[in-house]
């Protein structure tokens, strides 16, 4: 399995957004190419996440109790943050899952959206793609095909399908404002497929597409700000200041 690279900090990780005239524009731009692809990725995996874990479901059978104690003990292990020293028991862990899921299909429903999740946040994309698949499986078949729908282009993401993503998120675009009823949480699948639009046209050069994007999440801002509060709460946890980023991009496509 090969490991993504770290990322750069970022020019604009501060409490504060500099003046304009302050601002080294030359670290922001590579900053930007850099780290735009994990800002489209991450937003992706962290609704992926959320999608995933509503769908845990166990079966109590008693004669069952021994295996799911030791997948929850396994999967414990795997998910803690990977050291040099604990490598090999994760790899052992991630190993025992796989049996016990084999053994027990009815703990897919519980383990493999959050195996795929610890995976991606590694970098192991291809090691995740079938513990995804399988999840997005299950979760076609329910009221949330529309996360689905969302969730399945993480994995378009995650394999660098930019322009084939750009598609799926427009389509997606298109069918939640064609839908009048939509679910509980549709306002924050919203928020998050507008990010992910804004991003995937800069990704893809569409510069004005990207343009109008932006201004169509200032709107969404305004009209809901208790959802923007939680998504950049999201992006904070990570470090990284979502009004800076777009307030940079902005200035970019001033120029």
């Amino acid at each position: 399995m090969k490991k993504q690279n770290k990322h750069p900090s970022s020019p604009l990780e501060t409490s504060e957004t500099p003046p304009s005239s302050l601002i080294d524009w030359d670290s922001v731009t590579h900053w930007l190419e850099f780290y735009g692809k994990y800002l489209i990725g991450m937003a992706a995996i962290l609704f992926f996440f959320l999608i995933l874990l509503s769908r845990f479901i166990f079966n109590d059978e008693k004669k069952a109790e021994a295996d799911y104690f030791k997948a929850a003990n396994a999967f414990h292990t795997f998910e803690l943050p990977p050291t040099e020293a604990n490598t090999k028991g994760q790899m052992e862990a991630l190993e025992t899952l796989k049996t016990l899921l084999t053994k027990r299909p009815e703990l897919h429903a519980a383990y493999d959206g959050m195996i795929a999740q610890t995976l991606i946040n590694r970098g192991f994309i291809q090691d995740a793609q079938p513990f995804a698949e399988s999840a997005l499986l299950r979760t076609k078949k329910t009221d949330l095909s529309l996360y689905a729908q969302f969730a399945q282009t993480t994995l378009s993401l995650c394999n660098k399908k930019y322009e084939q993503a750009l598609n799926e998120t427009q389509a997606l675009s298109k069918q939640m404002e064609e839908q009048a009823d939509k679910s509980r949480l549709g306002e924050t699948l919203v928020a998050f497929n507008l990010l992910r639009l804004a991003m995937l046209y800069q990704q893809t050069g569409a510069l004005q597409e990207e343009q109008k994007a932006w201004e169509a999440w200032k709107l969404f801002r305004k009209k809901s700000p208790a959802v923007y509060e939680k998504l950049t709460q999201a992006f904070e946890n990570e470090k990284i200041l979502l009004a800076n980023y777009i307030e940079a991009r902005e200035k970019i496509l001033k120029k």
